[in-house]
């Protein structure tokens, strides 16, 4: 590691102990824009005169004017400069909702994206955790060697708001492309499974798990090269809860550990060879049920087009282990990632 990572690691954690859930919670634009009714008047009342109290004592006054250093090649952005940029979080500039916030576009002299991480009020416990959420995608957004498939982090803003300023614009997303692109070829699905294979696998050798992922946060160009735009369940591996994939056979279990990824890489890969097809319950049950009887390959033989069909048989047996009930006997996303390599290089 750098002196510059290194740095920028020392800011990182310097981040994550002055980015308290409090201080972006207790604001009374998070009801005012929230669009929710509470008709317990009581309650809302409550909420905002705690939140003004707040204001008059300026009691999270030192955070927002904390002075924040460059973390990388990504620099701190203006509160005011995000508000302006999207008309104050207008409809006409949102283009996406994701699992805890909104995206929105921002053509300037060029087309950057912005997302942010929301704590409107009345919530759910979820954004209790957006502040380890935001220091953690800044972490590997901002490495030293960024992933080509991640999205290019410009800035990043902590005033009032938890967002990021991604340095792009996404056009279309793998969700439309699996099932409505005639074009998506299965080689064409071979690469993006390959390329989702090298980022679990990157994002490991980092020590951070991924969890559940949804092709609708995956951004996909002409080419089928992917970008992932945003994250349900990235955690540091010490951070990991029990429940990080609640598909998993072991949600439940007590020991931490990475192969629950391997379990979500196969459902995406599922998705792929399936042409998204409805899957219904646990999946490691489903793909037991359906190589039933001598059956090799779950892959639809409608992607399959001038393909012999090994490369789908290697592709399923490779799918059926990931999906295995005992998280030991899955390979690791390492292990995934070579075989299928070479799975794929032996087919073309």
């Amino acid at each position: 590691m750098s002196a510059i990572d290194r740095e920028r690691v020392k800011n990182l954690e310097k981040m994550r102990e002055k980015l308290i859930h409090d201080a972006y919670y207790l604001q009374a634009e998070n009801y005012h824009k929230s669009g929710k009714i509470v008709r317990y008047k009581p309650l809302v009342d409550s909420f905002l005169d705690h939140c003004s109290h707040l204001v008059e004592k300026n009691f999270y006054g030192s955070l927002w004017n904390m002075t924040p250093t460059p973390l990388g090649h990504a620099k701190p952005y203006n509160f005011k400069n995000i508000e302006d940029m999207t008309f104050k979080f207008q409809l006409c500039k949102l283009i996406n909702v994701t699992k805890y916030g909104r995206m929105f576009s921002c053509r300037t002299d060029d087309a950057i994206t912005i997302k942010t991480w929301d704590f409107f009020w009345p919530a759910n416990n979820d954004c209790f955790d957006h502040p380890s959420r935001f220091c953690n995608e800044l972490e590997i957004l901002t490495d030293e060697n960024p992933y080509s498939c991640l999205m290019k982090l410009k800035w990043f803003c902590f005033q009032n708001i938890l967002a990021v300023v991604y340095d792009e614009t996404p056009t279309q997303y793998l969700l439309r492309v699996i099932s409505e692109d005639e074009n998506f070829r299965w080689e064409d699905r071979m690469k993006v499974a390959t390329q989702l294979a090298s980022l679990f696998t990157w994002l490991h050798e980092k020590r951070f798990a991924i969890g559940r992922m949804e092709p609708s946060a995956i951004m996909i160009d002409k080419e089928f090269n992917i970008k992932v735009v945003d994250f349900s369940s990235l955690g540091r591996v010490r951070d990991i809860p029990h429940n990080i994939l609640p598909d998993a056979p072991e949600a439940d279990n007590v020991t931490e550990t990475l192969k629950e990824d391997a379990y979500a890489f196969s459902i995406l890969l599922l998705r792929l060879i399936t042409n998204n097809k409805n899957i219904e319950g646990p999946y490691h049950w489903w793909i037991l049920e359906e190589l039933q009887g001598g059956k090799r390959s779950i892959a639809d033989k409608s992607v399959l087009l001038n393909y012999d069909g090994v490369l789908a048989c290697g592709i399923t047996k490779l799918a059926a282990e990931c999906l295995d009930e005992d998280p030991n006997a899955r390979p690791d996303m390492k292990n995934v990632f070579d075989r299928l390599t070479n799975l794929v290089s032996k087919a073309t």
